[in-house]
């Protein structure tokens, strides 16, 4: 397994709402009332002459036509704020709203008695995120059903609860003994630094591009719940899985065979801060995950503690 570490930390990200105020004022509803003479006032003009009194129709002036190429002009210049418009609002960023994991942080005493998918499942949280690869142009886009040019994660962190539930079953599948499974503690606490370090594991899968599982695409860091940022100490990925499915394509009209790739990336986080705070602490209320891109926030999880 590769070590790699991320060497650059990443610049605060700031969403500003967009607020759209569509009320119309009292005057636009209230009528108001028309002078007698307005519509005289309008259309007519009266002319007072010598000793008598006349008046003087004077009828509105015709609109004068418009010429073919002041209607063609009007139609390119209606096009280009229709697309301009269009453009707008397809460039603004998406909302990204994250799985939010509720878990407690109390250290389990005794023998678990949940099965590991269950606990594993709400230490889990899952995204997707575009793959930024999609659409390259050294690389063909997909033409199968359901495959968007997203990548799916789970993201899992461990905390008390999840190491233990993770060990329990290592020992139980392994039939280990007391001292057995005392040893393969203490080379779990070795292999993942349980002493200074938490991890949290990601689940990559890609139906797209080997490539597009690389960790190094994104910046990834952790925000605490006074909004502090948190970059990994370090970051270990394994060896791409392939798995080639049967997957249906409308392009082609017919089920063909597709190469699946899939990916595990550890993410390692200090458990005391420079600061001297602990993230998994009761001190601590949330910790929430974030994957970014050129600055921009495209994928988050959220974990929320309770005693």
């Amino acid at each position: 397994m590769n070590q790699i570490k991320i060497k650059h930390f990443p610049l605060s990200i700031k969403r500003n709402p967009i607020a759209g105020d569509d009320s119309l004022t009292a005057e636009a509803d209230e009528g108001r009332p028309i002078a007698e003479d307005a519509e005289k006032s309008r259309w007519g003009e009266r002319e007072r002459g010598g000793g008598g009194e006349g008046v003087k129709s004077v009828s509105p002036s015709p609109a004068l036509p418009l010429s073919r190429s002041a209607v063609c002009g009007l139609l390119i210049i209606g096009m280009l704020v229709s697309c301009w418009a269009g453009c707008a609002s397809t460039s603004r960023p998406p909302l990204v709203f994250p799985d939010v994991r509720v878990v407690s942080l109390a250290v389990p005493t005794g023998k678990l008695e949940e099965p590991f998918e269950q606990v594993k499942d709400r230490w889990t949280a899952r995204l997707e995120v575009p793959d930024p690869l999609f659409g390259s142009p050294t690389l063909p886009a997909p033409m199968f059903k359901g495959s968007r040019g997203r990548i799916r994660i789970e993201a899992t962190l461990y905390g008390p609860e999840m190491i233990e539930a993770e060990l329990f079953k290592a020992c139980a599948d392994d039939s280990l003994s007391e001292a057995q499974c005392a040893e393969r503690r203490a080379e779990y606490a070795e292999r993942h630094h349980t002493q200074k370090w938490f991890r949290i594991a990601l689940r990559l899968h890609s139906g797209y591009e080997e490539k597009s599982l690389d960790a190094d695409l994104w910046t990834i860091y952790l925000v605490d719940d006074k909004d502090i940022m948190y970059e990994p100490v370090a970051v270990k990925s394994d060896s791409v899985e392939k798995v080639k499915r049967k997957i249906y394509s409308e392009f082609h009209n017919m089920t063909m065979e597709r190469m699946l790739f899939s990916r595990n990336v550890d993410l390692y986080f200090p458990k005391i801060t420079f600061f001297g705070k602990a993230l998994l602490d009761e001190g601590n209320r949330s910790l929430k995950l974030i994957l970014a891109r050129h600055k921009r926030t495209v994928g988050e999880a959220e974990w929320h503690f309770y005693p």
